[in-house]
């Protein structure tokens, strides 16, 4: 048979004793690594912001330049195909002038054709009349 004693007050303090030194040792390098971390933390927001300061003064006007170009040339290309549509269009306007004008002189043609047979049928209506209207009248009273 095998007997396992209990432990004593004594080995009990001694292995809790242990185990708090260890324990404070991984403290001490936890608070090491943290303090290293915030240190490296400074660092690098630092360069952040200088690499901020640096886009800002090279890089934003730059962009701005470009887009400002790429605008100029859309704008430049819009301006082109409006010229174009503006000439396409006055030269219909142009055509469509010509053909009303034709139209018009047409009308007026036949507006004067129409007025001067009108004239003619009432000279005739007239001369029928004045013609027709004695012999009707010796008619009616013999």
């Amino acid at each position: 048979r095998l007997t396992i004693p209990k432990e004593s007050d004594l080995e009990f303090r001694l292995l809790q004793e242990e185990r708090a030194k260890e324990l404070e040792r991984l403290l001490a390098e936890a608070a090491r690594q943290i303090e290293h971390l915030e240190k490296m933390h400074k660092t690098a927001e630092a360069e952040r912001v200088r690499i901020e300061e640096i886009l800002k003064r090279n890089l934003v006007p730059q962009f701005a330049h470009f887009l400002e170009d790429k605008m100029t040339r859309k704008m430049r290309e819009d301006n082109q195909q409006l010229t174009a549509t503006h000439q396409i269009v006055h030269t219909k306007v142009d055509d469509l002038e010509a053909r009303l004008a034709q139209a018009q002189e047409k009308m007026l043609q036949k507006l004067r054709i129409y007025e001067s047979r009108i004239t003619e049928l009432e000279t005739e209506l007239r001369r029928v009349k004045s013609n027709s209207f004695p012999s009707r009248f010796a008619t009616s009273s013999g």
